[in-house]
């Protein structure tokens, strides 16, 4: 019995699911309608790694047409030659109002800085953005929100190559991930983890103590 309690509680441990944890998001509900090539940017401390990791951005068109840019990811502030750690040509879309896209999804983050990079993007792609004092920034404990910077020149057909500069206003996006399990257990698996071995000790000791009476 008793090793079967064990294995009980092992299954589940192994069963706990894996909590997506909001790594970094800006939102704002007095927005800002922009278009020019720009970058947001956070810092993940060591030895946080989350997988899964999901990056969005709330965009739209300006006429009801097809509107796009390229999105990259990079680990070296711009401008840069350096080659992305991920890249998505063509993201976009035909809504006239803002919905979140996705422009990456099931990467893995480990500790660093990071830089979304969009663009170029075409005449007609609205990003959302708002200024510092309407946006609410959130991040998971640790992690650090970076400079939102704007093209101040000519935009390279290689986004992380172009010069950028401060503009007031921030680009509203999210990043979400799980955090992996060389980092420390969250509340709540914690609480699940004690729920499942008060339960299978409760079922043991009772087990016993019907065998005694007997």
């Amino acid at each position: 019995m008793c090793r079967r309690t064990l294995s009980l509680c092992f299954f589940l441990v192994a069963a706990l699911p894996a909590v997506a944890s909001t790594i970094i998001s800006q939102t704002a509900s007095l927005t800002n309608n922009r278009s020019p090539q720009m970058y947001a940017s956070w810092t993940i401390p060591t030895p946080d790694t989350f997988s899964g990791v999901n990056i969005a951005a709330n965009l739209a068109s300006e006429d009801g047409n097809a509107a796009s840019c390229n999105a990259y990811l990079v680990t070296t502030q711009p401008p840069t030659n350096a080659a992305s750690l991920a890249t998505n040509l063509g993201v976009g879309t035909s809504s006239t109002a803002f919905v979140p896209i996705t422009l990456f999804t099931g990467l893995t983050l480990g500790p660093g800085s990071y830089y979304l990079v969009l663009g170029p993007v075409t005449s007609n792609l609205l990003v959302q953005t708002a200024t510092p004092g309407n946006t609410t920034v959130t991040t998971y404990p640790g992690v650090n929100a970076g400079a939102d910077l704007f093209a101040t020149g000519a935009s390279q057909s290689y986004g992380p190559a172009s010069t950028f500069g401060t503009k007031n206003a921030l680009i509203l996006f999210s990043v979400t991930g799980s955090l992996g399990a060389t980092s420390v257990p969250t509340l709540s698996l914690w609480a699940m983890l004690a729920t499942a071995l008060f339960l299978a000790v409760s079922g043991l000791l009772f087990v016993r103590r019907f065998k005694t009476a007997a």
